[in-house]
């Protein structure tokens, strides 16, 4: 058994995926394996892993069938007690799982921790400093304990920063392969629901921001998507989030008819449209927004 495991799905990232795996190999802990699920490449990240990598790392090849599938086929295959999720163009720092891995021990009322984490562009590898997500970061915030109705809320942890106990994702279930985007987040909050989770006021990781990344190039469309079969999900499995979140759940779900209701005005459903506006405005009367959306949309 490992202390840690690092799972890195890959799809085409051959540019980068030296970075991501040379930086779980420089760790200062050394009791770590990587395992690199590669999802289908057709670029030269196969010939990269086998020739370059072959006795260093766990590396598995499977049919193109997204990012959830491979983070759980490296999940079945990894013997660590701690587990990790680097995304293929995204690198930790030297420190990240000697640091996580001993809060872990220290504190055994926690399931998981996470970290800040530096954010940068591609090109000259400048920092950026724009808020990871519109709807809040929670280590912005600092977030530590029981941080379940703030994640269902909106709050978002970049996955790279994570580090959870294995234990307690067998417990709360592993990827849900039917969102196409913002699994991450899906995961987080079952996990939240269980366990408490600390967090390491440090920048122990780098996210990389660019064209095609896991982190911005999702359209709004697809993140809005998944957002509605989590918001489901959220109402079936936490109604006590309705009664004891009701302003912030109000604005989730009005973000989430607004969305309805212009891609029913794109599919030239009006009377859909008008259906999910006025829900939209029962939910949260006072906006503007949406009607300049409308106006875009018919004009």
């Amino acid at each position: 058994m490992a202390r840690a495991s690092v799972i890195i799905p890959a799809y085409n990232y051959g540019r980068y995926i030296r970075k991501a795996v040379d930086s779980v190999l420089s760790q200062t802990e050394k009791d770590v394996e990587v395992i690199v699920v590669d999802d289908g490449s057709t670029d030269n990240t196969q010939e990269i892993l086998e020739t370059e990598y072959k006795d260093k790392i766990k590396y598995f090849r499977q049919k193109n069938q997204g990012a959830p599938v491979a983070r759980n086929k490296g999940i079945e295959e990894s013997t660590g007690k701690y587990i990790v999720f680097l995304d293929a163009d995204d690198a930790l720092f030297p420190e990240n799982i000697e640091k996580k891995a001993a809060f872990l021990d220290n504190n055994p009322d926690c399931g998981w921790v996470f970290s800040s984490f530096s954010k940068f562009t591609e090109g000259q590898h400048k920092r950026v400093q724009e808020s990871f997500t519109r709807t809040g970061s929670a280590a912005e915030e600092g977030l530590t304990g029981d941080i379940f109705k703030k994640l269902a809320t909106g709050r978002m942890i970049s996955t790279p920063t994570v580090m959870v106990r294995r234990e307690i994702l067998d417990q709360s279930g592993w990827f849900d392969v039917e969102l196409r985007c913002l699994q991450d987040y899906d995961l987080w909050l079952r996990i939240a629901k269980i366990s408490k989770v600390g967090f390491i006021n440090e920048e122990l990781c780098e996210v990389l921001y660019h064209e095609g990344s896991i982190s911005t190039a999702t359209s709004q469309e697809k993140n809005f998507q998944a957002r509605v079969r989590i918001n489901a999900k959220i109402e079936k499995m936490y109604p006590e989030i309705l009664k004891e979140a009701r302003p912030f759940w109000s604005k989730i779900k009005a973000d989430e008819y607004n969305f309805r209701c212009l891609q029913s005005l794109r599919e030239k459903k009006r009377l859909d449209a008008l259906k999910y506006l006025f829900k939209s405005l029962l939910m949260q009367p006072l906006q503007g927004g949406i009607f300049k959306n409308i106006l875009k949309e018919v004009f």
